[in-house]
């Protein structure tokens, strides 16, 4: 599901009240969403060791470097840019040629075609993932997806950024879980 609908539904006083019963009558029947299943829920990601921040801590930390004046720098890392960067990992970890092979022929269409990386070279590719995961721990928050992935990613390159899930990061509707009024009347520099 869409996560800005699911956001909108948990809004709606009936269905915000019905939610926790649904979980739990999806947890009896063993409900596993087709849509999500290569996806991990937050609490087997809290598990692995790595602390996810929620909204409101985000709000926060962001607020509080508006208010001092000091940078705060955010993003995420997505599921086209873990692939790529998972590339090195499979050329430390895997022998098997044909392997390694296939997932060169996916890595180009992750690159170029989702990502607009160029020129198409998987050279080229190992240098960039590098790039990005160095300039990646530079961000205070990092936007993760949940996704099976992200976990031996983080392990292996090291990452210690705070973490939280990606929709977390994005403004809201309503006043009051909106951190857009923090930008009013203020000089700022967004990329």
């Amino acid at each position: 599901m869409n996560p800005h609908v699911k956001i909108y539904l948990k809004q709606v006083p009936l269905l915000k009240r019905l939610i926790p019963y649904w979980r739990k009558v999806r947890q009896h029947i063993g409900f596993k969403n087709p849509t999500t299943a290569g996806w991990l829920e937050r609490d087997q990601y809290v598990g692995s060791g790595y602390q996810i921040i929620s909204k409101a801590n985000f709000m926060h930390d962001l607020r509080t470097a508006i208010e001092r004046r000091i940078s705060y720098a955010t993003g995420k890392i997505g599921i086209t840019a873990q692939y790529m960067v998972s590339y090195e990992m499979l050329l430390d970890t895997e022998t098997d040629k044909n392997k390694i092979s296939e997932f060169e022929s996916r890595l180009e269409r992750a690159c170029l075609k989702q990502q607009g990386i160029y020129p198409v070279d998987n050279e080229f590719y190992r240098q960039y993932s590098k790039f990005y995961i160095d300039h990646a721990r530079n961000l205070d928050a990092l936007g993760i997806c949940y996704y099976s992935g992200e976990v031996e990613i983080l392990k292996y390159y090291r990452l210690t950024n705070k973490l939280i899930y990606y929709v977390n990061q994005e403004p809201e509707r309503s006043e009051k879980n909106c951190y857009l009024p923090y930008f009013r009347d203020k000089r700022l520099l967004i990329i």
